[in-house]
């Protein structure tokens, strides 16, 4: 999540130093070469030391999610979901042909796809700050922001569609499973879950509890994040007490309190 604050950052800082450089001192030392060259290194050492104490001290940038531009923020990650692309499209059509027309199949297929060969990998800070979907299933490497553009790249590839929800230092993403769900249509959500992972391991009660959102207009998105080893994890804890930032594969995004619900079976 560093990259996410750290880009806007080095913009401003670089923009004021350079600034500073061209108005004020350079008049004053432009007829001083050997003035004017460490004037340049010392601006150049200044603008690293900034960066190295970004990178070392985040907390004291970004203590919540709400310090996160809701506007940057959806434009990073709608590049990074480039859910079009060769690359997704193929990985997306091998799980619709093992699972044609059954989507809580396809949602495991994919998760475990993911999930069972992701390797987390925190960005450094130097280079392009998001890593493309079509890059990250070649690789299966990155950060939970990669993780999460990833998972909702190949739900919306396979037909379905998914969010990203923002916590403290941390994204992950959401499935959508429908809308205005009575009680036996969830409940029928996790029989199927059951059903795929007896298929694949023998455990005929893999898992008894799936955890979800609720949104304003009554869609329902499950939780994928890598908390534990199944679809409808539980949530990570959260004890900021801010709005998470939600954005949506579209690239329209609010900023809302969730209400963490759960499903026993």
């Amino acid at each position: 999540m560093r990259a996410l604050y750290i880009l806007p950052l080095w913009n401003l800082i670089n923009k004021y130093t350079s600034f500073i450089f061209k108005y004020r001192l350079l008049p004053v030392v432009y007829n001083k070469p050997y003035f004017r060259t460490t004037t340049i290194i010392k601006m150049r050492t200044y603008r690293f030391l900034i960066l190295a104490v970004i990178m070392l001290f985040p907390a004291a940038i970004n203590s919540g999610q709400t310090n996160l531009d809701p506007e940057f923020t959806s434009k990073f990650f709608i590049k990074a979901m480039d859910y079009g692309s060769p690359q997704i499209r193929n990985a997306a059509d091998e799980i619709i042909k093992k699972y044609p027309g059954n989507n809580i199949s396809q949602i495991c297929e994919t998760f475990d796809l993911v999930y069972l060969h992701w390797k987390y990998k925190e960005h450094n800070g130097n280079g392009e700050p998001y890593v493309r979907a079509s890059k990250s299933i070649l690789t299966f490497t990155g950060d939970c922001k990669d993780y999460a553009s990833l998972m909702v790249s190949m739900f919306v590839a396979l037909g379905g569609d998914g969010r990203l929800v923002t916590a403290t230092n941390h994204i992950y993403p959401e499935v959508y499973i429908g809308k205005h769900m009575s009680q036996a249509s969830l409940d029928s959500v996790v029989i199927m879950i059951n059903k795929y992972y007896e298929a694949k391991s023998g455990y005929k009660k893999f898992m008894s509890m799936i955890h979800y959102h609720v949104d304003s207009d009554g869609a329902v998105w499950m939780n994928m994040d890598w908390q534990s080893y199944y679809p409808g994890s539980k949530f990570i804890e959260d004890k900021s007490g801010d709005k998470n930032l939600v954005i949506y594969s579209t690239g329209k995004y609010k900023e809302e309190e969730l209400q963490e619900l759960s499903l026993s079976f």
